[in-house]
């Protein structure tokens, strides 16, 4: 981030490449072994509801999560485990949550997926589909009415994201306003790209090798479930 490298008291405070590294690995082992025993539970029905799980999409979010810093906004979605520990949310908070019960962040009042802690900047998803970006723009603004400086915003994006109004009136709206923000996520969906939704042709050349790719890595994560 920018303020890191001309604000020197800040960079001070930034990890070596290797301290970063190390610490992203042990919250992606962290969040991969949470997921597996949340689906352990799920099969074995004491969770109710939905369990995501984020195989195979740990390293991006552990990268995002370790990347911020305390003070900042995270608005993670529903396969972020793995973001969600490296910014600070205990294993608790996640485990009482999918439990229902009341000693959780939101009471047992809300769905398994929907949990947050504002006040600490992490924010309870509404959707994948973009609809993060305008809420991460609202609590950085909030912020800056309040006087409180050198804070950064992360939004995480779904597949179809970028498809959506809101997505585009959100990354206006922090251009317009210099908000320090950044997104996280795929946010087009390419393995159904058409004319419609997409100013692509969807049998470029390009595009059918980078559906392709995706199709095998969706053989793999299935193959993954399954082991």
């Amino acid at each position: 981030m920018v303020h890191t490298v001309v604000e020197p008291e800040v960079t001070k405070s930034v990890p070596t490449s290797r301290e970063m590294f190390l610490r992203a690995y042990r919250f992606m082992l962290l969040g991969r072994a949470v997921d597996d025993k949340l689906a352990s539970l799920y099969r074995s029905g004491k969770i109710h509801g939905g369990v995501f799980l984020g195989r195979g999409q740990e390293a991006l979010s552990a990268a995002v999560g370790v990347s911020l810093r305390q003070g900042d906004v995270f608005a993670p979605l529903i396969r972020d485990m793995a973001g969600r520990l490296a910014f600070g949310e205990p294993v608790l908070d996640a485990v009482r949550t999918f439990l229902g019960s009341s000693l959780g962040p939101m009471r047992g009042r809300d769905g398994n997926i929907h949990r947050g802690e504002p006040r600490k900047g992490i924010l309870p998803m509404i959707s994948h589909l973009g609809a993060m970006v305008s809420v991460v723009n609202g609590t950085l603004l909030a912020r800056r009415m309040k006087g409180v400086k050198d804070t950064v915003g992360a939004a995480c994006l779904g597949d179809g994201a970028t498809s959506t109004g809101s997505f585009h009136e959100a990354i206006n709206q922090a251009a317009v306003e210099k908000l320090r923000t950044f997104w996280q996520g795929l946010g087009c969906q390419v393995d159904v790209m058409d004319a419609r939704t997409n100013a692509v042709d969807p049998n470029d050349e390009t595009i059918m090798e980078l559906k392709a790719e995706i199709a095998e890595l969706k053989l793999l994560v299935k193959h993954m479930h399954h082991d």
